[in-house]
């Protein structure tokens, strides 16, 4: 499941860079099935979670049967820009240090 995600996640990252988009989160959510829950909620979460499944909005894990994901883009996405680069210049000079860690980042360097 592990190498799954993780290739899916870079890919996803190399896609943004290419096309110089920054500014974006993942958001990966990991749901367990237990035994231990009720006949009726677990009846109505295990339809829910294969209608998910079948929507494509959930991958069921390869090792646990009882376990599925949802990795999703969240947050909203930006062109990096000249705008961008001027924020992220005008950020490091009010800081007045070149290498400074500002939240504007060239894609590259985001990626």
């Amino acid at each position: 499941d592990h190498d799954v995600i993780t290739r899916s996640m870079l890919s996803d990252f190399e896609y943004f860079r290419e096309e110089g988009i920054m500014d974006y989160s993942i958001s990966l959510k990991v749901i367990q099935l237990g035994a231990d829950e009720q006949d009726a909620d677990m009846h109505y979460r295990r339809r829910t979670i294969e209608q998910g499944v079948k929507n494509k909005k959930l991958i069921r894990s390869l090792e646990n049967r009882d376990l599925y994901y949802s990795l999703g883009i969240i947050d909203y996405l930006q062109l990096y820009n000249n705008q961008k680069r001027l924020e992220r210049h005008a950020k490091q000079v009010k800081k007045l240090e070149r290498n400074v860690d500002v939240s504007v980042q060239n894609p590259n360097v985001y990626a």
